[in-house]
């Protein structure tokens, strides 16, 4: 989808068509993968979303030196989209420059960020067990009672297997 504003708009259409015939495949595949034939899945630890917050860099980043094309081609001085001031090469390095800056400050960012607000805890001397902890909090959710992919399974498949 970031690349959209470099498409002429007459392909849009075909584009969005296929960007959802391909989320439709990937969500199938992804759904028959998770509840059918894999054992264990994990797809929310702290490694999983760091990565996944610092690949979102890229399509933003993508995003500026869209901005810049656009930009570009506004400053025609026709009032019309056209070829801008920068052409070539030059058009192309000022592009690359933005996007290669957009990613660096975003990459800073995130890492203040989340230095700022993780958080890790020492439960080393943690002693007390589950049984113990339920009792003192039984309104707390377990990571069992939440998880869509346990919820799912045991919904679709466990459920005949239970006495």
């Amino acid at each position: 989808l970031t690349f959209i504003p470099f498409i002429t708009p007459g392909y849009m259409y075909a584009t969005f068509v296929r960007f959802l015939l391909s989320h439709l495949w990937i969500f199938w595949y992804d759904s028959y993968k998770v509840l059918r034939c894999v054992m264990r899945f994990s797809f929310s630890t702290p490694g999983c979303h760091r990565v996944g917050l610092k690949l979102f860099g890229m399509p933003i980043s993508i995003l500026a030196g869209a901005l810049v094309f656009k930009a570009n081609q506004w400053s025609s001085g026709t009032g019309l989209f056209g070829h801008g001031h920068l052409q070539g090469p030059s058009l192309f390095l000022t592009m690359i420059s933005v996007m290669a800056l957009n990613l660096a400050l975003y990459n800073i960012a995130l890492a203040i960020v989340l230095k700022r607000f993780s958080s890790r805890h020492d439960r080393t001397e943690s002693t007390a067990t589950y049984a113990e902890a339920v009792k003192n909090h039984p309104a707390v959710a377990t990571y069992f009672s939440v998880n869509p992919i346990h919820c799912l399974r045991s919904k679709l498949s466990l459920c005949k297997k239970l006495p």
